[in-house]
């Protein structure tokens, strides 16, 4: 196999055979015969039983913005992508050419696995980034995404290309939300900014998102503030981006008809301090333990109104609180679902099933939507921004008769 990564990493003219087996959604060896022409490389080469030897990433994909940017991570850490010449099928599962391969056997090879496998078996249970260089890579990236990925492991000849430089994905601004709309958003920055409240903002430059920055003393404008925004989003900060913040402003901001989005650490201050009706709980700590779950979306709600993928979202084991409201007009978005963990600890998981994980709460004559989760998570969580848009979209009437 020292001949096979060497032409990988030289690229080799022509097309070069790659002798695959395709099993959707599981991992796997491989056998590289030359092109027509080229150098024959033995076809009998051994391989540890269950090794993976490519990826398979269809270019079919409910998101193409958020395949391309799969593609992009992968060219930037240096790993090669090819693409298939010709149709072709594994079992029940059938492949058009085009289809990206990514060959274990390559100098990124443990970058590769994080970023490309099925996140349930990329490195076990408890998988933790992989650094190359000075770059920490995301495990489970194809599930945050929302793309597909499939793995081989047995092995049949087909022709694909040398190594291809993806295109670079496009971020359209979502309809609503940009600078010609007329909904506009207001962001809470605290100083010293966390990476969370980062990602966010990173997030809606990306999609053009038009908003507007709010220092801790805007937020106490009340109804002043709502002449000039119609949402107010609380990122997820950490408990200290929260702990002198004064509530009384969001809510004359709220009885005036505003919309509040709080994340994560903004959701646990909003249902203390803005006294949501309902029952929170708080999850205890677990050695900082996380996992990453499905989620089961409501797709009546306005909030998941795009959502085009399963959702999947990342929890930590604790400190953290999940609320269940007690509204008759208020409603659970989502909830999340243990019985399908892509990643990380089974106890953590188990803590949240069946707990909501995304409310609706009618509040005054606005709203309140709360995500237990960051939606915008590492900034790359994209197949969980249609959730976001769709509260930041949100109007105060559009909760009733769903």
């Amino acid at each position: 196999m020292s001949r096979v990564n060497s032409l990988a990493k030289r690229g080799v003219a022509g097309t070069v055979r790659v002798r695959l087996a395709l099993v959707p959604l599981a991992l796997v060896p491989l056998v590289v015969a030359a092109g027509a022409g080229g150098p024959q490389i033995p076809c009998a080469a051994r391989h540890e039983a269950g090794e993976v030897i490519a990826y398979i990433i269809p270019q079919q994909q409910p998101d193409q913005t958020a395949l391309l940017t799969l593609l992009g991570v992968l060219h930037d850490r240096g790993i090669e992508v090819r693409r298939a010449l010709v149709p072709f099928a594994s079992g029940r599962v059938r492949y058009s050419a085009g289809a990206y391969i990514v060959l274990a056997s390559q100098p990124h090879a443990d970058a590769a696995a994080v970023l490309a496998s099925r996140p349930d078996t990329a490195s076990g249970p408890r998988s933790t980034p992989v650094r190359t260089g000075a770059d920490t890579v995301t495990p489970a990236l194809p599930a945050l995404l929302g793309v597909g990925v499939a793995a081989v492991r047995d092995s049949f000849p087909i022709p694909v290309t040398p190594p291809v430089v993806p295109r670079a994905p496009r971020y359209g601004t979502p309809a609503g939300l940009g600078d010609s709309a007329r909904r506009v958003v207001g962001v809470y920055v605290p100083a010293g900014v966390g990476r969370p409240m980062a990602w966010t903002r990173s997030t809606l430059d990306r999609y053009g998102v038009r908003y507007a920055p709010l220092a801790a003393g805007a937020l106490l404008a009340g109804g002043a503030l709502r002449q000039r925004y119609d949402v107010v989003l609380l990122p997820d900060g950490g408990a200290a981006a929260f702990a002198t913040l004064d509530g009384s402003g969001l809510r004359a901001f709220l009885d005036a008809g505003g919309t509040i989005v709080a994340v994560g650490s903004g959701a646990q201050w909003a249902i203390r301090t803005l006294r949501l009706p309902g029952r929170f709980d708080d999850i205890a700590a677990t050695d900082g333990d996380s996992a990453l779950v499905r989620v089961g979306i409501d797709r009546g709600s306005t909030v998941a109104a795009d959502m085009v993928a399963h959702a999947v979202a990342w929890v930590a084991g604790g400190p953290a609180t999940v609320f269940a409201p007690d509204t008759v007009h208020a409603r659970v978005v989502a909830r999340y679902d243990a019985s399908d963990i892509a990643m990380g600890s089974p106890e953590v998981a188990r803590a949240y099933d069946g707990r909501p994980a995304i409310t609706d709460i009618p509040q005054g004559k606005g709203r309140v939507v709360l995500f237990g989760f960051d939606p915008a998570y590492r900034g790359v969580s994209l197949s969980t921004l249609p959730l976001l848009w769709g509260a930041l979209r949100l109007r105060p009437d559009s909760s009733r008769g769903e």
